[in-house]
């Protein structure tokens, strides 16, 4: 606002120079320049001045002393056996962060928007590697000394403090492990929503697993060599964890570049010459600096734009100077009365203005030769071509919206024609950090290269399938070839080949059945002639939680390589007349297949691999009155996303979601 004045005045003087002779412009475009010049800098130091903002890290003083690092309690029937032997140790005093660090600090340090509404929210996604990356920024953008803390300083501050061996509680805060934890829930809550421990500290159990500066040992008193190792403490439990693992004495070990969506961290504060029981760190906030460097290019542009104008009536006052000046010499040469020339040598005669040329009527343009939709907006689509009608969505979980991660799974279908079609789901790694550029690359290459191996060996020409083993082979190269692409790519790109890492399921269907081959997890099945919905691939998973297999994990150089028994890639001929498919990612499987089941006998949980045919014939019942009814391809697109976004059986799914399905009429 203070710059108003200075506008106003640049406005008369312009309106002075249209009658200032060449001395008088000259002094008034130097002084236009200085005067731009201070309104530039003015603007530059109101951007600086507005570079900070209330964006801050809260600390918590913790007193030096003693105490015992692991469990001294008796809940025998809870402690893991690297809690013990506890170990004595002696801490000198040090902050520690009040709250976990939130979407809103990361990205006041780290820059790039924070989504609305989650700016309490604690960070999560993060590896061993990403703390270090934001520490290291915070503290050269700050001058001030910062780290990850120690486990000991972690647990001398979830304890409250040193000297209370004989009175710290199971649990940060107390031995309810409902007022003081967020656990075995879903998705985190913001930070503090629960009652903070002695010191003031909260989520210090539960919300989000909280890395540590200190690589992972087996016991306190281990002194094993652990240089070498990758793994590094995590501790606290996280907002989907069993109370056991919300201990303040429970452990884990994570390799450093391991993301997850409940894993976050807190920050301790080094200053051996603060005293205060709390301090508060200020963050530099990316909002005020992207307002004032506006309001500096502003200026900038205003002034450029004002000095372009005094330039150009500059130069046409000496044009008429010159011009008159040339007029009376062409008077004196050749006497009174006559004109002079049209134009000089130094501006060449106008040109009369050229008539503008129609445009061609559209009419002569090239017909495109209409096509399927495919590939809609925003991960959906729509086929509607011959006998066959196909829908697909690929949409973010809850637990990546919370933890603002883009959806990692992607999809696509092809029609080819004569009854066949290809469709492609890929599922990309949650520990991968380029995971969601992986899944796109395999649906596209995978459709690519396999519709090529169609068009090549003639299928729909000779209306053939081929022989299980020969099914078996070609799509072991086809996949292949996709993994090599990848890794081309990212050879390209100076990327770790694992972080494209993606799961791959291949569905090529046919008025004689299906061709399916898979590497990773994820479900397929069809409805055979009978309305029967059944079951095609078996989801390579090992014998940990979670674990399973992508397309770029290093297995292509060993024959017949299987994971918990399957063969992978597990390719299937399914040899009988189909009326219907679907094919997912995990994140649609737990509302849609009989996933698991325990055996009473044997106390063990196995996967029946079972399609639910209520929900199959509910929503093809669906499609197939949307296909009856003309419904635009657009509309189905976005009511199947709206289904697998926000519908009752799908809104609480953390994971994201991808789900195609088709029928055969």
């Amino acid at each position: 606002m203070r710059a108003i004045p200075s506008l106003w005045m640049i406005r008369v003087v312009g309106c002075k120079i249209l009658t200032f002779e060449e001395k008088t412009m000259r002094t008034a475009l130097v002084l236009f320049v200085l005067l731009s010049g201070l309104l530039c800098n003015r603007a530059k130091a109101e951007a600086v001045e507005a570079d900070s903002s209330a964006v801050a890290i809260e600390f918590v003083r913790v007193d030096g002393g003693s105490f015992f690092l692991g469990n001294t309690l008796r809940h025998d029937s809870l402690v893991d056996k690297d809690e013990r032997p506890a170990l004595k140790d002696t801490l000198a005093a040090y902050y520690i962060a009040k709250y976990e660090i939130t979407n809103g600090q990361w990205h006041a340090v780290m820059g790039g928007e924070c989504a609305p509404g989650r700016e309490n929210y604690p960070k999560g996604n993060i590896s061993y590697t990403d703390c270090k990356a934001f520490i290291d920024s915070l503290c050269r953008t700050t001058g001030k000394k910062f780290s990850l803390p120690t486990e000991a300083q972690w647990e001398c501050a979830a304890k409250g403090g040193a000297n209370n061996d004989s009175t710290y509680h199971l649990f940060s805060g107390g031995d309810d492990i409902d007022s003081v934890a967020v656990y075995n829930d879903t998705i985190a809550h913001p930070v503090g929503s629960k009652r903070p421990n002695s010191l003031g500290l909260y989520d210090m159990s539960g919300n989000m697993f909280e890395w540590c500066a200190d690589k992972y040992r087996r016991h306190y008193d281990d002194t094993a060599s652990t240089d070498a190792s990758n793994v590094y403490v995590m501790r606290g439990g996280g907002f989907d964890s069993k109370p056991q693992k919300c201990r303040v004495t429970s452990r884990n070990g994570v390799s450093e570049e391991t993301r997850k969506e409940n894993y976050g961290f807190r920050i301790v504060y080094i200053d051996d010459a603060e005293t205060a029981g709390t301090v508060t760190i200020t963050l530099p906030s990316g909002k005020g600096e992207d307002t004032g460097t506006l309001r500096y290019i502003y200026w900038c542009a205003i002034s450029a734009a004002i000095l372009g104008l005094l330039a150009v009536l500059w130069f046409r006052i000496r044009g008429r100077r010159k011009a008159a000046v040339a007029e009376h010499e062409d008077d004196a040469d050749d006497g009174a009365g006559v004109t002079a020339k049209d134009g000089n040598d130094d501006v060449p005669p106008t040109l009369p203005p050229t008539p503008a040329q129609p445009l061609p009527p559209v009419e002569a343009t090239e017909p495109q030769k209409p096509s399927p939709p495919v590939a809609g907006k925003q991960g959906c689509f729509s086929v509607d071509a011959d006998n066959c009608v196909v829908i697909g969505a690929s949409v973010q979980g809850k637990g990546h919206v919370q933890a603002e991660l883009p959806c990692q799974d992607s999809c696509k279908y092809t029609y080819l024609g004569r009854g066949w079609g290809i469709a492609v789901v890929s599922d990309g790694a949650g520990s991968a950090s380029k995971s969601q550029v992986g899944s796109k690359i395999v649906v596209e290459r995978a459709t690519g290269h396999f519709t090529e191996v169609i068009k090549e060996l003639e299928w729909m020409e000779r209306n053939m399938l081929p022989t299980n083993e020969d099914w078996a082979q070609i799509a072991y190269s086809v996949l292949r070839r996709v993994h090599d692409d990848m890794a081309y790519f990212a050879r390209e790109k100076h990327v770790e080949l694992k972080e494209l890492g993606a799961t791959a399921i291949v569905m090529i269907h046919s008025p004689l059945g299906l061709l399916v081959t898979h590497v990773g997890d994820g479900r397929a099945g069809y409805r055979n002639y009978d309305g029967e919905w059944l079951p095609i691939i078996v989801p390579h998973k090992g014998e940990e939680a979670n674990q399973t297999i992508f397309i770029t994990s290093k297995f292509w150089d060993r024959p017949a390589f299987r994971l918990s028994g399957r063969l992978i890639p597990e390719s299937i001929v399914i040899r009988e007349k189909v009326t219907g498919f679907a094919l997912m990612s995990d994140g649609c499987e737990n509302t849609s297949w009989l996933v698991s089941r325990l055996d009473k006998e044997s106390g063990r949980v196995y996967d029946p691999n079972r399609p639910f045919p209520r929900f199959f014939d509910s929503v093809t019942g669906t499609l197939l009155q949307y296909h009856n009814e003309n419904v635009d391809g657009d509309e189905r697109a976005k009511a199947w996303r709206s289904f697998l976004d926000t519908g009752k059986a799908f809104s609480n799914e953390t994971d994201d979601k991808t789900l195609i399905l088709g029928i055969i009429l």
